[in-house]
């Protein structure tokens, strides 16, 4: 039983040997980042910081308008460590220690979890609508691959029936945490959709420059898209981070656009292990020297 609950989470480490067992030569991948172009590879490094900037301070704004104190730096540094840990776990768990470690000194616990769960539906939804946007636009490389199975729609009622008595049960509980998280949505939404134009022109900008770094030629909507599928695949909790699943999906959309897997999975590692990895680093360290203007100012 304990192996059946932990299958899930080894789909994407056994899909990242075999990509390098069988689907790409590894010294390909060296030449690829070898020669790849310096300054935008800066570029990218700096937008990269720029959003995840925007995410922590969007959190900072909604924490406070709900009259949470938080320091921004202390808010800084532990939503670094936490995504840290999330690129080895998933990024549920970085949420939830994010919360968890601002729930220890509030008394505010259902308003701070809602404040997570309100910036993760803010991304969700910025990212299917931009998702949507790309594909109307390259629905070209990908038509042949799209299509609806009509037998399979029975399984949406099927999973509301056996959703309906959990429904039920915690029906109260429930009530409660759709107000709280709607007051959040009416007092804050014109903000949040600031944020997340602020947020998402980043990560465009952070997606073009990945691409153009690697030399890579395909239309800067496709590589949008590609970024966006590869952003959905990772919160599906089937790997650790992403890792191997959105590989092979970079693979697959790659090839659509005659990209080797080399060069799809190099795009794939830069732009959601190397450059995420490198802002929370910036950032974690960056926070020490904030926390201690934070003492000096608050002290």
């Amino acid at each position: 039983m304990g192996l059946l609950i932990k299958l899930p989470t080894i789909i994407g480490p056994i899909l990242i040997v075999y990509v390098f067992a069988r689907l790409i030569d590894i010294s390909e991948v060296f030449k690829i980042y070898k020669y790849s172009s310096p300054v935008f590879i800066v570029m990218s490094a700096v937008f990269n910081l720029l959003l995840m900037y925007g995410k922590i301070h969007r959190l900072y704004f909604l924490l406070n308008i709900s009259s949470i104190p938080v320091r921004f730096f202390s808010l800084s540094k532990t939503y670094a460590s936490a995504n840290l840990l999330g690129q080895i776990s998933n990024y549920f768990m970085s949420d939830v220690v994010n919360a968890g470690m601002l729930m220890l000194h509030s008394e505010k616990k259902m308003r701070i979890a809602n404040t997570f769960v309100f910036s993760r539906i803010s991304d969700l939804l910025s990212i299917g609508l931009l998702f949507f946007i790309t594909l109307a636009i390259n629905i070209k490389f990908l038509e042949n691959y799209l299509g609806v199975n009509f037998n399979h729609l029975i399984l949406f009622p099927f999973l509301l029936l056996i959703m309906l008595p959990c429904i039920f049960v915690f029906r109260s509980r429930l009530k409660f945490l759709w107000s709280d998280l709607r007051q959040i949505a009416k007092e804050t939404m014109t903000v949040a959709v600031l944020y997340s134009i602020f947020i998402y022109f980043f990560y465009a900008l952070t997606a073009v420059c990945n691409a153009m770094a690697l030399r890579l030629d395909m239309p800067n909507s496709y590589i949008l898209l590609s970024y966006l599928m590869g952003s959905l695949i990772t919160v599906v909790p089937i790997s650790v981070a992403g890792i191997g699943t959105r590989d092979i999906l970079f693979i697959f959309l790659m090839s659509l656009v005659s990209i080797s897997p080399e060069k799809a999975v190099s795009l794939s590692a830069l732009g959601f292990l190397f450059f995420p990895f490198l802002s929370l680093s910036i950032i974690y360290l960056i926070s020490f020297i904030g926390i201690r203007y934070e003492n000096c100012c608050h002290g």
